[in-house]
C-alpha cells in the first residue's frame, strides 16, 4: 500500500512497455503484469486521498457517489433493501416503473402512490395510482372554517372551536371553546403565523348582549376547556365591524372583511380598528408580504380582485391614514362570475371565479400584487363551484362542492387548464381547505348540519 506499491505498479508498468517488443512474450506477459497491478491498486486504495470504485462503474441511485460508496444496509424508498442500482438505468418489466433504484407499481404502491416517493400514509391504501382518504373525525356539527396548524386541525364549529390531530381523533373533536351566547362567524378562522393561537370572530346570539361581532383569541395547543381571550371588541357598532364576515392574520396585523369595506389594525394595538379600504361588497381577503388583497362583489354582480400596498416593514402605525389609497385592480369585473377564496403563496395572489350558472365554469387564476394588465394567469379551469383554496411551492388545491372532489394544479408556472389531477372524491359538500408538507385535509360539510367530517389524503 501507500508510495511502496505505487512504485511497484510503475516498475510493472516500464516492464510491459519494455516488453512489448517481443510479441509473444507481451502476450503472456501481460496478463501476469495486469493481474499483479490490480492486486496492487487495491492496495493503493487504502491511501485515504484515492477512492476504488466497486467494479470501477458508476452506478449511482441518487445522483451521489459512486456504487460501492455505500455499502450500509440502507433500505430504498420503498423499503426494500438497496441494490445499488442507477435509477437512469434501471429497466422495469410493464407495469413496473423505476422509482429511484427500485421498480414499482405505482399503481398500487403505497409509498410511490401515482408518482415515485408520493406515500399514501398510516391508514391510506394505494388503488389505481390514487390515495384513499383517511376520516379523521366525524360527526362534526356544522363545521365552517379550517385552519392547520404544525401539530393540529382546528375547526370551527356550531358554538365554538374545536381541534383534532393530524392523525385522528378517536374520542372525537377536542373543545377548545363552546358557547350558548356567542356563535363563530362562518369561515372566520385564522391562525398566527407559529400556530400557537387561532382568532375568530364570533357574534352573540343573546338577545340580552349587545349585537356586536367580537374577534376572539384562542390557545390552540393547551389543555382544555379553554376560554378564548376577548382580543378586541373594537368591532362595533354595526357600520364598523360589528357585520364582519372574513379575518386574516400575519405577524403583523388583522385584517377584517364587512359588507361595505375592509378594516384592520395592528396585532399590537388591536382596540383601534381602521379603515382599510371604503369599497362595495368585499368578499374574502388575505396578506401578502406586501399587500392586502381582496375579492369584491359589486351591486351589480360583477366580480373583481383589488390589492392595495401595506404599510412598510418596521411600521406600527397607519400615520392617520384613513384608507390605504387607490386599490389596483387585478381583474376586470364580470358579470355573470363571483369571486372569492383569495389565498396567496411566494407574493402571488391566487383565487377563484365560478360562474352563476352553476355549471363547469369556475377557474383558479393568479396574479401579482402589483398588476398583471388585466389579464391573471389561468392556473385551472372547467371546475364547477370552488369552496376552498389554498396554495404552496407544490401547487395549487381546491375543494370542488358540486361534484365532491379535491384537486390540485401542481404547475403553477404553466398552469393545467382543464387536466387538473383529483387527489379524492366522493365527499359530500365538500368546502374548506388546508394543507401542510405532505397531506392535504379538508371539511366534507355532509347532507346535514351534524354529519359533518374532517378528511386528510397525500399531497
Amino acid at each position: 500500500g501507500g508510495d511502496s506499491g505505487r512504485a511497484i505498479v510503475a516498475l510493472l508498468l516500464e516492464k510491459m512497455r519494455l516488453e512489448r517488443r517481443h510479441s509473444g512474450v507481451w502476450l503472456a506477459s501481460s496478463f501476469v503484469v495486469a493481474a499483479v497491478a490490480v492486486s496492487l491498486a487495491a492496495c493503493v486504495g487504502d491511501d485515504p486521498g484515492v477512492f476504488v470504485g466497486g467494479g470501477g462503474t458508476d452506478l449511482t441511485s441518487d445522483g451521489g457517489a459512486a456504487d460501492g460508496a455505500r455499502d450500509d444496509g440502507a433500505r430504498d424508498d420503498d423499503g426494500t433493501a438497496g441494490d445499488g442500482g442507477d435509477a437512469s438505468t434501471v429497466t422495469c418489466d410493464a407495469p413496473l416503473e423505476a422509482c429511484g433504484s427500485a421498480c414499482v407499481d405505482k399503481q398500487s404502491s403505497a409509498q410511490h402512490c401515482g408518482r415515485c416517493d408520493r406515500a399514501c400514509g398510516t391508514g391510506s391504501s394505494c388503488s389505481a395510482g390514487r390515495c384513499s382518504t383517511v376520516t379523521l373525525v366525524d360527526q362534526l356539527d356544522t363545521p365552517t372554517a379550517l385552519a392547520v396548524s404544525p401539530s393540529v386541525v382546528v375547526m370551527s364549529v356550531k358554538r365554538g372551536l374545536v381541534r383534532c390531530g393530524k392523525e385522528g381523533c378517536s374520542q372525537g373533536a377536542t373543545r377548545l371553546w363552546q358557547s350558548d351566547e356567542w356563535q363563530p362567524v362562518e369561515g372566520s378562522l385564522s391562525l398566527s403565523p407559529d400556530g400557537a393561537h387561532a382568532f375568530l370572530l364570533a357574534k352573540t346570539t343573546s338577545a340580552s348582549l349587545p349585537q356586536d361581532t367580537n374577534l376572539y383569541r384562542a390557545t390552540v395547543d393547551g389543555t382544555p376547556p379553554l376560554i378564548p381571550a376577548l382580543h378586541t371588541n373594537a368591532l362595533s357598532p354595526a357600520w364598523v365591524l360589528g357585520n364582519s364576515t372574513r379575518v386574516a392574520t400575519d405577524a403583523r396585523e388583522h385584517v377584517f372583511v364587512s359588507p361595505y369595506r375592509n378594516h384592520r389594525c395592528f396585532q399590537a394595538s388591536c382596540s383601534s380598528v381602521g379603515i382599510l379600504s371604503n369599497r362595495e361588497t368585499p368578499s374574502s381577503i388575505t396578506l401578502t408580504p406586501t399587500h392586502y388583497a381582496w375579492t369584491l362583489h359589486d351591486h351589480t354582480g360583477g366580480a373583481t380582485v383589488q390589492t392595495c400596498p401595506r404599510p412598510p416593514a418596521g411600521a406600527t402605525g397607519y400615520d392617520g391614514a384613513q384608507d390605504c389609497g387607490t386599490p389596483i385592480g387585478l381583474a376586470p369585473a364580470i358579470t355573470a362570475s363571483f369571486s372569492g377564496h383569495i389565498t396567496h403563496h411566494d407574493n402571488v395572489v391566487y383565487w377563484a371565479d365560478w360562474g352563476r350558472d352553476g355549471g363547469a365554469t369556475a377557474r383558479v387564476l393568479a396574479c401579482a400584487p402589483t398588476g398583471c394588465n388585466g389579464a391573471p394567469k389561468v392556473i385551472a379551469t372547467a371546475e364547477q363551484v370552488i369552496d376552498g383554496l389554498v396554495v404552496d411551492a407544490t401547487g395549487a388545491y381546491w375543494t370542488n362542492g358540486s361534484i365532491g372532489t379535491v384537486r390540485v394544479c401542481r404547475d403553477l408556472v404553466a398552469g393545467c387548464g382543464t387536466k387538473a389531477e383529483t387527489l379524492a372524491s366522493g365527499a359530500t359538500n365538500p368546502g374548506p381547505i388546508g394543507i401542510d408538507d405532505t397531506n392535504v385535509y379538508y371539511v366534507a360539510r355532509g347532507a346535514t348540519p351534524t354529519a359533518g367530517a374532517l378528511l386528510k389524503v397525500a399531497k
